[in-house]
């Protein structure tokens, strides 16, 4: 996955692009995906909003048939609730974060509910909790984060409840620029 994101004044806008790779035994799909969004603070940065359209593209045919992306709209929240200064060199913060998604290509598909936290260290890491609530299985996930200068780099853990196992996920950001 690749990505770019700019500031036009208090606005934050955002594009990616992922190459996919799909196998099971010897077959094998690719594809690629593009995601765009924006986000806006409300009330000096405590509060802030964001939208979304996710996974637009497509998988070539794995076998006899493609997989459908999860092509979807996010309607995304997040509230700072609480920031603990202990002394000039150390901060602790807390935020809520609430998203709503909806499949585009199925408009049958029942509406998602993300919710989660996170706590915050002098914004040098953290951890972060979550949970997935669907009409048929609910999912938890968690997660540690570590700022370095200007990389950072995030860990999720995310078991399955419907029999594909755990996931494990490994983020690495660099800005480009200075």
């Amino acid at each position: 996955t690749a990505g770019i994101a700019r500031n036009l004044g208090p606005i934050a806008l955002g594009a990616s692009v992922s190459a996919l790779r799909q196998e099971i035994f010897q077959y094998r799909a690719n594809g690629v995906s593009f995601s765009a969004g924006a986000w806006a603070p409300i009330l000096d940065d405590r509060l802030e909003f964001g939208v979304s359209i996710e996974h637009m593209g497509e998988l070539d045919a794995l076998d006899q048939s493609s997989t459908e992306l999860p092509y979807r709209l996010r309607l995304s929240n997040k509230s700072h609730l609480l920031s603990l200064t202990i002394n000039q060199n150390r901060a602790i913060d807390v935020r809520s974060y609430i998203d709503v998604t909806q499949q585009l290509k199925d408009p049958d598909a029942s509406t998602v509910l993300h919710t989660g936290m996170e706590v915050d260290f002098n914004e040098q890491g953290g951890f972060r909790v979550g949970k997935e609530w669907k009409e048929s299985e609910q999912s938890f996930s968690a997660g540690l984060f570590v700022a370095l200068d200007r990389v950072s780099l995030d860990y999720a853990f995310s078991p399955f409840n419907s029999g594909f196992g755990t996931a494990h996920s490994i983020g690495l950001r660099v800005p480009l620029t200075p």
